[in-house]
């Protein structure tokens, strides 16, 4: 092919590749966000070298949690231009998802070290620190990410239509986990939101994200075998609370809690957030009533366990929870924490700042108002609550 030809072929390709880029990129301002991943697919062999291609078409892919695929065209993307903070960052939270602590932190600080003030570099350093048990250092930066991002405009986000929860095969999940437990002699039973859902309202609560149980802490490693045989498996970075543990079923796409009780010695039923390799102080603990189980029936009629008392148990976390509150955060807002603690803390800012970084104002300022109600004089709560009052007055 002579030197004119070669010209010209790489002018048409250069121009295929640049319609393709640049119809994907008018995509995504449309949010037709899979017709731009596909386009964006269709530029990438026309444009092997094109680092922004790679980085862009990577964090969508991270979006869509295709983690794989997506590490590999950062990592590409790195390699045509290592400076790319936005890659960096992403990297390192991939990185730190699969256990490579060591690698996300590396990715991360050359991120600072080129934008100091980047508040998604901060956060998700401290979300390194917080798997790394180094609660104190992980507030540092969430409070670092908050005060930077309140430096900010704040704007409400569009209010988006959102999966209802409480689907028939949701519910029919539920029975037949607590059924699969129960004849494995496991005492599993409704907490939290999935008891709030169907005492308050005969079913899952539409709005909720997961399942959760309690059960006597002693049983958790029966519980998991039975779990693991019944399709749910362990996520990945599971492992960093000993308390509660986290399982996902990837057919049905749902995520379940399992959060183990246990009386302490002056006869108190308790449970919590328990940090591995952390100080007993800093754990979430809460406190409740004397728990009494009984016997019961799926609506196919198995047997399952259920709290004998489930109004008790309800107003021991939520207080007043015959009235819907869409904003009320059990992490955060329980009423029987037992103090705010180090672990509670974390907690608290990182949601902060992730619901101001979403657009989730009003959840926001309902975080923001819980966490005063301990820390009334911190500067950066008063802060953060003043600025959201103004956007949403």
């Amino acid at each position: 092919m002579s030197r004119t030809a070669r010209k010209t072929w790489s002018n048409k390709t250069e121009d295929a590749a640049n319609a393709y880029i640049n119809s994907g990129r008018n995509l995504l301002k449309h949010q037709r966000t899979d017709e731009a991943i596909a386009s964006f697919r269709q530029a990438l062999p026309l444009a092997p070298r094109n680092a922004r291609l790679h980085a862009d078409l990577g964090l969508l892919l991270a979006k869509r949690k295709k983690t794989a695929e997506a590490r590999l065209l950062l990592e590409r993307a790195l390699e045509l231009d290592p400076d790319q903070v936005q890659v960096l960052v992403k990297l390192g939270e991939l990185h730190n998802q699969e256990e490579d602590s060591a690698r996300a932190e590396g990715l991360v600080q050359r991120a600072l070290e080129l934008a100091p003030r980047s508040t998604s570099a901060r956060l998700v350093m401290g979300v390194i620190r917080h798997h790394q048990a180094r609660l104190p250092e992980a507030l540092d930066c969430y409070r670092e990410a908050l005060a930077l991002r309140l430096e900010k405009p704040i704007s409400i986000a569009p209010k988006a239509p959102r999966d209802d929860f409480n689907k028939p095969q949701v519910e029919q999940l539920l029975w037949d986990t607590l059924a699969a437990l129960c004849l494995a002699g496991v005492h599993a039973f409704a907490a939290y939101g999935t008891l709030l859902g169907l005492t308050r309202e005969g079913g899952l609560l539409p709005f909720d994200k997961d399942i959760d149980f309690g059960l006597p802490h002693c049983e958790i490693a029966r519980a998991t075998h039975c779990l693991i045989r019944h399709g749910w498996v362990e996520p990945v970075g599971s492992h960093r609370l000993t308390n509660p543990k986290a399982f996902y079923h990837p057919v049905h796409k749902i995520s379940l809690d399992l959060s183990g009780f246990v009386v302490d010695r002056g006869g108190n039923t308790c449970t919590g957030f328990w940090v591995k390799d952390g100080l007993q102080e800093w754990h979430r603990q809460t406190r409740y009533p004397t728990l009494h189980l009984s016997r019961g029936r799926t609506p196919d009629g198995r047997p399952l366990w259920y709290l004998e008392d489930a109004d008790t148990w309800l107003t021991a976390v939520y207080g007043d929870w015959r009235t819907p509150d869409a904003f009320f955060d059990t992490v955060i807002a329980a009423k029987n924490l037992q103090s705010f603690s180090l672990l509670t803390e974390c907690y608290a800012v990182s949601r902060i700042y992730s619901h101001i970084e979403s657009g989730h104002l009003h959840k926001a300022r309902a975080l923001t108002c819980h966490a005063l109600a301990h820390r009334p004089e911190d500067s950066l709560l008063l802060a953060a609550r003043a600025a959201l009052d103004k956007v949403l007055a």
